[in-house]
């Protein structure tokens, strides 16, 4: 497989002081894990030998986005645990499994931003800055709040280059509607990376992002894709890519 490609993607989602996601392989040694997890909490634990990139906390809303990764290890675990320091609140986490090569410290560029009080139905993650490396992987998160909605969200679209990973496009909180969006793309230059989404909601609320790129460790080009969000997203469904 070239670098960059995405081995496995799972996910998990539910109202529980904790989730766990069980990848459906057993990772393989050397590949990075990645994992984008978004909560109406004020903080995240970091799941044991994994690395806090990037957070996002938003403190009007005490609601928190984070990417973690980790090198996979010999007989990697396929069961990874994510916990907020509130029970009865929605944890929502998309673990994904990327092929190399990858070196011990492969975490290049991050940030994070959210809408503060305003109410939107677009985000930009801010620019990364310029890239260490001409070959990179970047993974993007985005937590969106819905105030009364009806559970109805509808993808508008996502930067050039980028590929949609994993949504989850179900109210996890009753009246108080949490949507949550995930994407990915490599790259071959050192240009700075920015991620713009958009969508619609009923009654849209604030809303957060955050970037994190990682450094190819190999001369290797890696592949360049081009995708935008995937259209039909319907309300009350899990999406992800097929494997």
């Amino acid at each position: 497989m070239a670098f960059g490609t995405i081995r496995q993607l799972n996910s998990e989602y539910d109202i529980a002081s904790q989730i766990t996601v069980t990848l459906s392989l057993t990772p393989t040694s050397g590949n990075l894990l990645c994992a984008v997890c978004d909560s109406r909490a004020e903080s995240q634990e970091t799941p044991s030998g994994w690395t806090l990139a990037i957070s996002d906390y938003h403190a009007i809303m005490d609601d928190n986005l984070s990417i973690f990764y980790k090198i996979a290890g010999s007989g990697e675990s396929r069961n990874i645990t994510f916990r907020d320091g509130q029970s009865n609140q929605w944890l929502q986490a998309a673990v994904y499994e990327v092929e190399g090569p990858w070196g011990s410290s492969p975490l290049d560029k991050t940030n994070a931003q959210d809408s503060g009080e305003d109410h939107v139905e677009t985000i930009s993650t801010g620019s990364t800055g310029t890239l260490s490396s001409s070959q990179e992987w970047a993974i993007v998160g985005v937590g969106i709040r819905d105030w009364y909605g009806n559970g109805s969200f509808t993808p508008g679209s996502i930067g050039s280059g980028w590929i949609a990973g994993e949504y989850f496009a179900e109210p996890l909180y009753g009246w108080n509607c949490n949507y949550f969006v995930s994407a990915y793309r490599t790259v071959s230059s050192t240009a700075a990376l920015e991620c713009t989404t958009t969508w619609t909601v009923d009654n849209p609320g604030p809303a957060r992002a955050a970037i994190a790129t990682f450094r190819n460790t190999s001369s290797s080009p890696p592949a360049v894709y081009q995708s935008v969000l995937r259209p039909g997203i319907q309300p009350g469904v899990r999406y992800g890519v097929s494997l």
